[in-house]
């Protein structure tokens, strides 16, 4: 399982985080259950499937509920319907929350890019100060500069000190899909 998720980790100029960037969780590495690529092509056609995959993936579903949620679907199914219709579960939410994670990758990357202008632009300012340092006793347009200086560096601080928080967010997504798997495969028989 570990060499599959190695094998989508990527690398990326934009990536900040100190976790490997791996663009898509891969189904094998958290399912357990049967092959998915029917499923995969399915689950958006079957109303009770897209509804409880759609309340699955909510943010605010912890997994106790989840559990609940899925027991409950379980007990709504025939015997022979409940592989093929947990199969589509699963798929429903890999799809859902790759999309999300994806999502949330690129959110993560360009806020990587801005603030690698933010940096720069802080440098062409200090560079700036020092030229005219050098060149005038302009008192007005030194401390103008100065205070710009400090606003682009307390903002590039700022936001900086979010970076951590924001990187621990595709692996939590990853955690989830991984209980959620967990959840619904505990229902195959």
């Amino acid at each position: 399982c570990l060499t599959s998720a190695l094998a989508w980790a990527v690398e990326d100029l934009d990536w900040p985080c100190i976790q490997r960037l791996v663009p898509e969780i891969s189904a094998v590495t958290i399912w357990d259950g049967p092959p998915i690529e029917d499923a995969l092509r399915t689950w958006p056609e079957k109303p009770a499937i897209r509804d409880l995959v759609a309340k699955l993936a909510t943010r605010q579903m912890n997994a106790e509920q989840a559990e609940q949620n899925i027991t409950a679907f379980v007990k709504t199914l025939q015997n022979e319907e409940k592989n093929p219709a947990l199969t589509m579960v699963f798929a429903g939410l890999w799809v859902t929350l790759n999309n999300r994670r994806r999502t949330m990758i690129e959110g993560i990357k360009r806020f990587a890019r801005q603030q690698s202008d933010r940096a720069k632009r802080i440098e062409k300012k200090l560079l700036d100060l020092d030229r005219i340092l050098e060149s005038t006793d302009d008192r007005v347009k030194i401390e103008a500069l100065r205070y710009d200086m400090a606003l682009e560096s307390r903002i590039f601080e700022d936001r900086e000190k979010s970076i951590y928080f924001l990187c621990e967010q595709p692996v939590k997504m990853e955690s989830i899909l991984g209980g959620l798997a967990r959840a619904i495969s505990s229902q195959l028989d």
